[in-house]
């Protein structure tokens, strides 16, 4: 992310208060919105944010509701406890012109396609949805959270861990807010959640995640295994009937799977056959009264199984700490792009188990041919920046 900073200054009526150094006239306005508001926590300011840098334009961005917001859950930095945070709304109704630079997307529609792709000037969002059947509502949930986590983004943002915090704060909050009518409006659906947003340079990112989604890096050019770049990946060898197609293979198997957690040492010393006790200690864990069964979640009252933790009302009941549960599933992290390798960030009908797909990412074409004797896997979504 570039280092040099913009200068600004903000114009209430006819009055022209402060001065304001930041990357964006949006960051400007939230440090504005913090000394505006410090003495009167319950004021609401309408204002503008003039550029005053040096040969630049001069230009007016605005207007901004300012105010503060107290957290729900206070956010615990190295040497300090953040409590508030401070909100510059745009009023104007602007629309994102275009998506991240030199981003292909493609879709590959199948029998259940339910994905959402988003993408503004600085973010992409995938929500794939999914439901008990092909025909279920997976589809309109995901595009209600899709459209709710864009508007949780902030023009400009900064790339940085306040900012990444904050960001996962929101979510969490929203999804908890939400959950409920969710649970009536779509039900036996659900949808995962990727949401990245870049820097001003998109040299650098950062990732939200709930859900079998993927963030990867790979070599331009080469037929080759990506690596899974974040949230705690695991790899494992071809033991598994839903992988048989890739005998002997190396896969990367996402960090919300019930395999990755079967593998960790969540249940040391559990008997895999001793249900109650794994349903037990995975909502001292989690707060959710869920269990694993092989490779999938399971919930014993309605007779649900998941291969993922994502969004899902219908699965959980009302009566687990789906904040709990949130906060430990939220996966989060800031990465740095290499220029000489692709970005592809992927919803999970994506098989990144099988490296020859590397060498076709680029066109529709052959993926639709690759998919068309792979059913399991025809229905996905990919951004590549």
């Amino acid at each position: 992310m570039s280092s040099s900073k913009r200068h600004f200054t903000a114009v209430i009526g006819k009055k022209e208060q402060g001065s304001y150094a930041s990357s964006s006239p949006s960051s400007a306005a939230r440090k504005a919105v913090s000394k505006l508001c410090a003495d009167d926590k319950n004021r609401k300011v309408e204002f503008y944010m003039r550029e005053t840098t040096q040969s630049s334009e001069k230009k007016v961005y605005g207007p901004y509701m300012g105010y503060i917001e107290k957290l729900k859950k206070p956010i615990e930095l190295k040497g300090r406890v953040i409590r508030y945070k401070p909100v510059a709304k745009l009023l104007k109704n602007k629309k994102m012109k275009g998506g991240v630079p030199n981003e292909v997307v493609i879709q590959i529609p199948g029998n259940n396609n339910q994905d959402i792709v988003l993408t503004g000037q600085n973010f992409v969002i995938i929500c794939d949805g999914h439901g008990e059947t092909p025909e279920g509502n997976g589809r309109a949930i995901a595009e209600d959270v899709a459209q709710k986590c864009a508007q949780l983004i902030p023009e400009n943002i900064e790339v940085n861990e306040q900012n990444l915090e904050l960001l996962k704060n929101d979510f969490i909050t929203m999804i908890y807010d939400n959950f409920e009518n969710w649970r009536e409006q779509y039900p036996k659906a659900g949808t995962t959640v990727l949401i990245v947003v870049f820097s001003q340079d998109y040299q650098s990112y950062m990732v939200v995640k709930l859900g079998d989604s993927y963030v990867l890096q790979i070599p331009q050019g080469l037929q080759q295994n990506a690596s899974a770049y974040a949230f705690n990946s695991i790899k494992v060898k071809n033991q598994s009937t839903l992988l048989n197609s890739y005998p002997g293979q190396i896969h990367y198997r996402p960090s919300m799977s019930s395999l990755q957690l079967v593998q960790s040492n969540m249940f040391k010393g559990i008997s895999k056959f001793k249900k109650d006790e794994i349903k037990k200690k995975f909502y001292e864990l989690f707060g959710a009264k869920i269990q694993t069964k092989g490779e999938r979640f399971h919930n014993n009252d309605n007779k649900i199984t998941l291969g993922t933790l994502a969004i899902d009302p219908y699965f959980f009941k009302p009566t687990d700490d789906i904040r709990k549960f949130l906060e430990n599933f939220t996966k989060c992290g800031i990465f740095q792009r290499n220029p000489e390798e692709l970005l592809i960030i992927a919803s999970d009908g994506l098989p990144i188990e099988d490296g020859s797909i590397w060498s076709i990412i680029h066109s529709k074409s052959a993926l639709e041919q690759y998919f068309s004797n792979k059913r399991r896997h025809d229905d996905f979504s990919v951004v590549i920046i």
